[in-house]
């Protein structure tokens, strides 16, 4: 490979990391809580996955309080919602804290609620407290 060949493949990687970044919204509260929005109206699985990949890449060695993924914006979720649905409980259970999904609604929210009856998403879309990181939400 050569040296030009090389560049455009760097190039490529940072403009699609950039694509991803741009795609959504984060902000970190005083006591580490961070706060997330994809923005919408569709989130498929190849973007969730990069990004949750990104977090958990940041975050291994010092994970936030607790995750707040907030949906308002996302109307539809996939093509593979089921997928999706397992990427949150992965990431959740790999970074050991607390997260949630906020703001569910649309397709997202069908999806939630034909699996209720797994623990694992009824604690992801359960309500969460949010006060702690209100301030985070404002400054995003």
């Amino acid at each position: 490979m050569t040296r030009k060949d090389v560049n455009r493949k760097l190039l490529r990687i940072v403009e699609d990391a950039e694509r991803v970044l741009n795609r959504w919204r984060y902000a970190v509260s005083e006591n580490g809580g961070l706060w997330i929005r994809p923005a919408g109206p569709r989130l498929s699985t190849k973007e969730l996955s990069g990004f949750l990949r990104l977090l958990k890449d940041v975050f291994a060695a010092d994970p936030p309080t607790e995750v707040v993924f907030n949906m308002n914006q996302v109307r539809f979720l996939g093509p593979n919602w089921t997928l999706a649905l397992a990427m949150f409980i992965d990431f959740a259970q790999q970074l050991g804290v607390p997260c949630h999904i906020d703001g569910v609604q649309g397709q997202p929210a069908a999806a939630a609620a034909l699996y209720n009856r797994s623990p694992q998403v009824r604690a992801l879309i359960s309500a969460c407290d949010g006060t702690s990181l209100e301030s985070a939400r404002q400054s995003a």
